[in-house]
């Protein structure tokens, strides 16, 4: 990995509230064979990978606040 740290992932739902829907580590990964950069989410207690956001050119990322980032994801 690129870059490691611990996050709570939340997404939207019903269009004006966040929910929570993961804690874990979240890595940055170059990921050679699919030529491109990921946001992957590992759960610990599960020991796997639960999320994966691939990092395109169009992705637009907003530091909503200093510890609050957000970006539309797939």
């Amino acid at each position: 990995t690129l870059a490691t740290t611990v996050v709570q992932l939340l997404v939207v739902q019903g269009g004006d509230r966040w929910a929570k829907q993961f804690l874990g580590v979240l890595c940055l990964v170059k990921d050679n064979p699919r030529r491109s950069y990921y946001f992957q989410l590992f759960d610990l207690q599960e020991e796997k990978a639960v999320w994966e956001q691939e990092l395109y050119e169009q992705l637009r990322y907003l530091p909503a606040r200093p510890y609050f980032h957000t970006f539309c994801s797939d």
